[in-house]
């Protein structure tokens, strides 16, 4: 050991912090009929040896040595070393007798630094399960249950009696077995930090999970998403010329006049302000005549922007010119990140063009603008590395990026022009508002039809808006009828599914006529399709036209989604389920049409792609760009061909089989690049890969909550979380619907409501059908990761006991995360949102093994408003987790057992 360990060790004496760990020891031998010695754990049963274990790991857990300590395995201390460890003992592969020596040590009584060094030995030696077979619950440790923890344990009053036809009973009886349904892996997003101050050093690795690698080297990129932009080509163009001529051009041989050499970034900012106004003034001829507000350059690298968690500053981007900065008022008159049109990242260094240096800065950016802007749906955006320009669009499957273009160049001039009028003269529904929401007067709506009326719901306020890129990024606002005196609330909720779940709007209406209580109840619900025809955005493409009057591509379906092909001057995008195969519904003229695209992007002599499952395809890459496509994609983008592909979700939401690199070998181009496909080939012969889309759904709700951190009083918090829970059994015996993500934003309080419905569950995003038999076929789920079960979190199949055991973790978290009413506070439970999985679930099973480490853990972590709360939730705790670890049958009667705990904290 170094003096540094020796010094901590010597300070912090384990004194008699080990006697009860010896005396329970010596109590198990005793039980056992054998002699206390090290020798004598050998002989226990298995189960009674993990245990002790699990006992001996948590006694090292309270010592103050510990926490001071040095990691065994990496730079943190040994403390965090433990939850890991947890787990590793709980595992099928772990080697009780690992332990022994360092049991050995303290039955021995030998010395401190004896005893830790046996515990760095006993550490470093471990290794963690292999990750494809994840330890059973039943496997975890159980402790002899006392009488007083029986007592505890089985205080259940009379279940809950809920009214259900007998069709719709769920069975009760003990033996019942949890249905088997196919489970897809959990992902992690930046969607799931709570309560956190967001550090670029904890959130950027989440961030680039999330957009896993971004397709960049996409030809005609910015003709494509700037398509609408009137007359921009030829105004560019007329621009750029005005630009090289006269005796001192602004552009010459070398390039960009007064371009600074060394790009630094001061220089850069300032000749990028004085470069557009002299476009503007170029350009003003053709400036077009219906844009609504002038834009500008906002240069302000060393000035955070006010709306985002942590401090946020972007180097450059654009806004509208409808707002002067004055510092002078303080915050008030500063920029926002709602402000942020289009925003840009600079960088002196061309090399910082590639993963993910300049990437991720630019995808910080967008995450902040998407989620103060509660109308945004994409965010087009821009990286200048040195003289390098890149653009770039993120939505809710990800990002994807244009070629590389250098600005010094007579190309890249030109296309530096076009860029920068576009960002100036594009509207607002071009950069990515939802034109589905509208103003009049000052009050925003939407528009519907129900029942065959149309009606007009006033948006009052914004209720929630996720903070992520690529997810479903519920958002959710109050609302009302505009023809309602009494204006009662509804909720707008918009999501972005992919297409192949259950629609949620029909699992709310489902579950509202078959009487279910305590959920949030149905009113509306719509896929939407009422964009703009000519949209040429990734989430805006709908249907296939042509400008040249014919119409025979006019009557395609269009609808909003993230997943389409953008267009080359002629056509709008195709998407995939219309471009199959031959055999289609469409027929094989349709196929050559939706590839005639694809020959626009292409080389001479006919450009061939091969669909890859987590990349973007039917863009052609620019040659500088091949650095970023894989050996397999250079090897082979020649001899493959597209079976009808399109833009598949980021790696982020997918897992680990998104890796498809099958391709269809049985298209052959024709002479005009066109890919001729046999009329014998389906769309499920295996010949095209399915590839993941995200569609606009819009459900309408009936009923307001506020989220329950927000609860006046901690009886108020405990009578809104029972409503809920006799929610959740509702809505499982009589719409036999399994929820799947209880968590702190799904869990609704209603002080004002009745007295049996103080609270209401929401969000029926990722409900299934409990007697399910095949997955939905979606390729990932998102969850709240502080709130899942320890099995969850450990690899098993969810079922509603996981759910019950959420409902827990909610009531956990904001007793130590809230000091009353909407009172936020960090605290130490915040790295739950970065933890691994494994780390998590055994960090979890630490807190609940038994009442003393968690009375310890509760007193030093509650906050003060939910210290009271202390001795109940200990009961509860009893309750989800007898013999302190997760039930492992489930348990028909844990729904009226968790509601009497809560019950006895009204009274």
């Amino acid at each position: 050991m170094d003096e540094t360990t020796l010094k901590i060790i010597g300070e912090n004496p384990i004194g008699d912090g080990l006697d009860a760990f010896r005396n329970d020891f010596a109590s198990a031998c005793d039980s056992a009929g054998l002699a206390c010695s090290p020798d004598a754990f050998e002989r226990l049963e298995r189960s009674r040896r993990r245990s002790i274990a699990f006992d001996l790991l948590m006694t090292l857990a309270r010592l103050r040595a510990a926490q001071l300590l040095g990691s065994a395995t990496g730079d943190r201390t040994l403390l965090q070393d433990i939850p890991q460890y947890i787990v590793i003992v709980n595992s099928d592969d772990f080697d009780t007798r690992r332990i022994t020596p360092l049991l050995k040590a303290i039955i021995d009584n030998c010395d401190d630094v004896a005893v830790w060094t046996q515990v760095y030995k006993s550490f470093s030696e471990a290794t963690p399960p292999p990750p494809l077979t994840p330890p059973s619950i039943s496997s975890l440790p159980r402790k002899a249950t006392t009488p007083a923890a029986a007592t505890t344990a089985t205080t259940a009053v009379t279940p809950t009696t809920v009214t259900v036809d007998a069709s719709d009973t769920v069975a009760t009886s003990a033996a019942t077995s949890t249905p088997s349904v196919p489970e897809t892996p959990w992902t992690r997003n930046t969607i799931s930090i709570l309560n956190s101050s967001e550090h670029r050093r904890e959130v950027d690795p989440l961030l680039k999970r999330e957009l896993g690698n971004p397709r960049v080297g996409i030809r005609r990129f910015r003709e494509s998403f700037f398509a609408r932009v009137p007359n921009l080509e030829t105004a560019a163009a007329a621009v750029f010329d005005k630009c090289c001529r006269g005796d001192e051009p602004l552009f010459g041989p070398d390039g960009w006049a007064a371009w600074p050499s060394d790009a630094k970034e001061a220089e850069v900012l300032a000749w990028f302000g004085n470069m557009i106004t002299k476009l503007e003034e170029l350009a003003a001829d053709y400036r077009p005549a219906n844009l609504a507000n002038r834009r500008k350059l906002l240069a302000q690298p060393k000035t955070p922007l006010i709306g985002s968690t942590g401090r946020r500053s972007m180097d450059i981007g654009f806004v509208n010119d409808d707002f002067v900065f004055r510092p002078e008022l303080g915050r008030a008159a500063r920029y926002r990140w709602s402000h942020i049109l289009v925003p840009g990242e600079l960088k002196s260094n061309p090399a910082a063009d590639a993963p993910p240096l300049a990437w991720i800065d630019l995808a910080t950016y967008a995450r902040e603008v998407l989620s103060a802007q509660d109308t945004r749906r994409f965010v087009l955006a821009f990286t200048l590395c040195g003289s390098n320009l890149r653009l770039w669009e993120y939505d809710r499957l990800g990002g994807m990026a244009s070629e590389q273009f250098n600005i010094n160049e007579s190309r890249g001039g030109l296309e530096f022009v076009a860029t920068m009028l576009g960002f100036l003269w594009m509207d607002e529904e071009g950069l990515g508002f939802d034109p589905s929401i509208m103003e009049s007067q000052g009050k925003r709506f939407i528009e519907i039809e129900r029942d065959g009326k149309p009606e007009r719901l006033i948006i009052e306020e914004v209720i929630t808006r996720p903070r992520c890129i690529a997810s479903r990024a519920t958002t959710c606002w109050k609302a009302h009828r505009e023809d309602d005196p009494l204006k009662a609330p509804l909720v707008i909720k918009d999501s972005w599914q992919y297409p192949e779940r259950d629609e949620e709007g029909l699992l709310v209406k489902e579950a509202t006529e078959k009487g279910v209580i305590n959920m949030a109840r149905y009113y509306h619900h719509e896929t939407y399709d009422g964009y703009s025809q000519y949209s040429t955005y990734c989430n805006g493409h709908r249907g296939c036209s042509r400008d040249d009057g014919d119409s025979k591509y006019d009557d395609y379906p269009r609808d909003d989604n993230c997943s389409s092909w953008i267009q080359d001057g002629r056509y709008c995008s195709c998407h995939i389920y219309q471009c199959h195969v031959g055999d289609n519904s469409h027929g094989k003229e349709e196929v050559y049409q939706f590839l005639s695209i694809l020959d626009c992007y292409g080389r001479s002599g006919g450009w061939q792609f091969r669909p890859t499952a987590r990349t973007l395809r039917g863009f052609s890459e620019q040659e500088g760009d091949k650095s970023h496509a894989t050996s397999g994609e250079q090897q082979q983008e020649r001899s493959s061909s597209v079976a009808g592909t399109k833009r598949r979700q980021s790696e982020a939401n997918l897992d680990n089989n998104d890796d498809d690199d099958g391709h269809d070998n049985n298209g052959v181009a024709d002479s005009r690049g066109r890919v001729k496909r046999s009329r014998s080939e389906s769309a499920g012969s295996g010949g095209a890969t399915p590839l993941t889309n995200r569609v606009h759904r819009r459900v309408v709700l009936q009923d307001y909550g506020k989220p329950i951190y927000t609860a006046s009083s901690p009886t108020a918090l405990l009578a809104a979380l029972e409503s809920c829970i006799r929610g959740h059994e509702s809505l499982r015996r009589q719409a036999g619907l399994l929820h799947r993500d209880v968590s702190i934003n799904n869990v609704v309080i209603d002080e004002d409501g009745p007295g049996d419905r103080k609270g209401f569950l929401i969000d029926l995003d990722l409900a299934i059908k409990e007697q399910r038999i095949k997955a939905s076929g979606t390729k990932g789920k998102t969850g709240t990761r502080a709130f899942m079960a320890i099995g969850v979190l450990m690899g098993r199949q969810h079922s509603f006991m996981h759910d019950l055991e959420s409902f827990f973790w909610v009531l956990f978290w904001i007793c130590v995360h809230y000091d009353g009413p909407d009172k936020a506070r960090k605290s130490d439970f915040d790295e739950w949102n970065f933890m691994r999985d494994r780390n998590l679930a055994g960090a979890k099973l630490a807190i609940i093994y038994d009442s003393e480490s968690f009375r310890d853990e509760a007193e030093s972590s509650f906050t003060p408003f939910y210290a009271p709360l202390i001795p109940l939730m200990d009961r509860l705790r009893a309750v989800v987790f007898p013999n302190g670890q997760p039930q492992r049958q489930p348990d028909e009667g844990l729904y009226s057992a968790m509601s009497n705990v809560l019950l006895q904290g009204l009274e």
